[in-house]
């Protein structure tokens, strides 16, 4: 029994975001919790130490990269993400590279007797969460709104194979651009799930802010489509 938690990215506003994650998910999880950090080098990188004060971990390891590698972007004769992209080309493929060494943390020291694991983001501010299904080993729970035509790609709760295969979608790029794939984190993520014919439940009922460095809250972006799919399950 046991649950594996990855971090990956800038620790911008984790100092405050950690307290909401243990109060409506973490305590919720299999004991013992084995956190895996990866972030990058600047003024917050420290703030990971709350994790040891906070969950008092069985496992935390951790890795501060001096910066995020500067990533050939691919050419992009036509744009046909099924949502415009919100931030750059090259914000999405650091994104996908940081996850990636957010599971070579994991592979480098792994646990044993894990039932499931987390992806989750430094900035989320949780508003609440309702867990009431444990998944398989090659399944994905991912929130219901947030999709953008793929998946949210800000948390998820996985089995071990959907895992790796989450956590390697910048190995796969090329594969999933090969096969028509728009360069989108939403949809990136759910095509690396789906080619390794892994289950994607988007229906995880969990709703989170992204809390900026300002203070400023971004809201749960709920589609119209969102509601109307839920209403469909």
């Amino acid at each position: 029994m046991g649950s594996v938690i990855i971090l990956a990215g800038h620790m911008r506003t984790w100092k405050t975001c950690a307290h909401t994650f243990n109060w409506h998910v973490a305590r919720h999880l299999p004991k013992p919790l084995h956190f895996y950090i990866s972030t990058v080098q600047d003024e917050d990188a420290d703030d990971w130490k709350i994790t040891q004060q906070l969950f008092r971990p069985k496992t935390l390891i951790s890795k501060v990269e001096p910066s995020q590698p500067e990533i050939p972007e691919p050419a992009e004769p036509v744009r046909f993400e099924p949502y415009a992209r919100s931030v750059p080309m090259q914000a999405v493929l650091r994104q996908l590279w940081q996850l990636e060494q957010g599971w070579k943390l994991y592979t480098d020291h792994p646990v044993s007797d894990v039932d499931l694991f987390v992806r989750v983001r430094p900035d989320l501010f949780f508003h609440s969460f309702d867990q009431t299904y444990t998944p398989i080993i090659n399944e994905a729970l991912t929130p219901w709104w947030g999709r953008f035509g793929g998946i949210n790609d800000r948390f998820a709760i996985m089995g071990g194979l959907a895992a790796a295969e989450y956590f390697q979608t910048f190995s796969k790029l090329e594969q999933l651009r090969e096969a028509g794939c728009p360069i989108h984190p939403e949809s990136l993520v759910k095509g690396s799930l789906r080619q390794a014919y892994c289950i994607v439940r988007d229906n995880l009922r969990v709703e989170f802010s992204t809390l900026r460095k300002t203070g400023e809250m971004r809201p749960p972006e709920i589609s119209a489509i969102d509601i109307a799919h839920a209403g469909l399950r």
